[in-house]
């Protein structure tokens, strides 16, 4: 669980809502998953990565009513080089 810091951008830009305000904000939010790391050589890992995000938002008066939370599956996998 944590603090999140984000920012909607627009070809590198920050966007501007009608308002005249930035779409950016700190907002609460969570991870959860598991990771499966195998490791066929000593300095060699594998893995595979499945976590859950999600991230409350709270500025209803900013965005509106309709704005939703943010929820977001992930699913990885990766070569990890361990050094001793």
């Amino acid at each position: 669980m944590g603090i999140y810091y984000w920012r909607g951008l627009y070809d590198s830009e920050v966007i501007e809502l009608p308002n005249g305000e930035k779409a950016e904000e700190w907002d609460i939010g969570f991870v959860g998953g598991f990771t499966l790391q195998v490791r066929p050589v000593k300095y060699l890992g594998i893995e595979y990565v499945m976590r859950y995000n999600y991230m409350a938002s709270a500025e209803i008066y900013k965005y509106g009513f309709y704005d939703k939370d943010d929820k977001i599956w992930e699913n990885g996998v990766g070569v990890k080089f361990i050094i001793p």
